[in-house]
């Protein structure tokens, strides 16, 4: 199946990092209909964005976290 990846994306708060993320995703499932699953890079470290990827859909799988169309 196809996949997309994120690597990587600063925010300094919740709502702006549910923005990007959103954003992120609503573009690449435009330019790429075809995606199945999705690939979020985020290190241990990165907070905001851990808890904004667990509240849009994305599961922790291994250091990563994998979101399934």
């Amino acid at each position: 199946s196809a996949y997309g990846e994120i690597f990587g994306m600063y925010a300094a708060d919740a709502q702006s990092a549910h923005s990007l993320l959103s954003a992120t995703l609503a573009n690449m499932f435009a330019k790429a209909p075809s995606i199945q699953e999705v690939i979020y890079f985020i290190e241990d470290y990165q907070q905001i964005a851990r808890q904004t990827a667990l509240a849009s859909g994305f599961r922790i799988m291994s250091h990563y976290q994998l979101w399934v169309k």
